[in-house]
């Protein structure tokens, strides 16, 4: 079923129109990545899903009733005053959970492979544990959906691909809903359910594109529909430049 739809959402901010006629349905369990030409409006989609921003016009419907996202940003911004165990646990103070604290984060600590550094300040954490540090404690709020905006994009080529190796297997194991915004074709089919090919600003969506082997690195499958995406956003950037 789908947790959240979006019905012709338009959003703009003074004149600047930057989201346009936006109808989009996001299945419970799914991953799905938004991609398209840089300054399109992808953060903005994942700003309005989480309520950050609200729609000009058109509507976001919650189809449980719930709203509660879960939001990973591009930098982990963790507060540099706690530790790793106790920047995780925020946002069940934040929701006032007191009973079971302790093993939610410890959960979560696991999950992310983070074990021995619970007691860690992010100052003495690599890259790649302060991505995993900010992913718990996204997951550790129990979100019925996760947006995911660039989280990997300033890690270097090896790292990058290990944390897309990390959010697999994480997704795998607890089928959350996942929103993702990328620059990389290669990342949103190794990652992705379904791929949403959006226009240049404002945006609007393009095409859905169902990803026939994802979480598969070998897949020839994946080879082609790159090529097809990759003629949709040159063809994008041709004809709306």
């Amino acid at each position: 079923m789908e947790i959240v739809t979006l019905e012709h959402v338009n959003k703009e901010f003074g004149k600047l129109k930057v989201v346009e006629d936006f109808s989009l349905e996001i299945m419970d369990g799914e991953f799905i990545s938004l991609i398209g030409p840089s300054g399109c409006g992808k953060t903005t989609v994942l700003r309005l899903i989480a309520g950050l921003d609200s729609p000009s016009s058109g509507r976001i419907i919650y189809n449980d009733g719930e709203s509660r996202i879960g939001f990973v940003f591009q930098e982990p911004a963790l507060f540099p005053w706690r530790s790793v165990k106790k920047n995780i646990e925020f946002p069940l103070e934040i929701r006032g959970i007191k009973d079971g604290r302790d093993g939610i984060s410890r959960r979560y600590i696991d999950l992310v492979g983070l074990n021995g550094f619970e007691n860690a300040y992010p100052h003495q954490l690599s890259g790649g544990m302060k991505h995993r540090a900010s992913l718990a404690r996204a997951l550790a709020a129990e979100p019925r959906a996760l947006l995911m905006d660039e989280p990997f994009a300033a890690l270097d080529a090896l790292l990058r691909e290990q944390m897309q190796d990390e959010l697999a297997r994480i997704w795998e194991k607890e089928k959350k809903t996942i929103v993702f915004v990328t620059h990389s074709v290669e990342e949103a089919l190794y990652l992705s359910d379904r791929i949403v090919l959006l226009t240049k600003r404002p945006s609007r969506i393009k095409r859905i594109l169902k990803n026939p082997e994802p979480r598969n690195r070998d897949s020839m499958a994946a080879i082609e529909l790159k090529k097809e995406i990759m003629v949709e956003l040159r063809r994008e950037m041709d004809v709306r430049n």
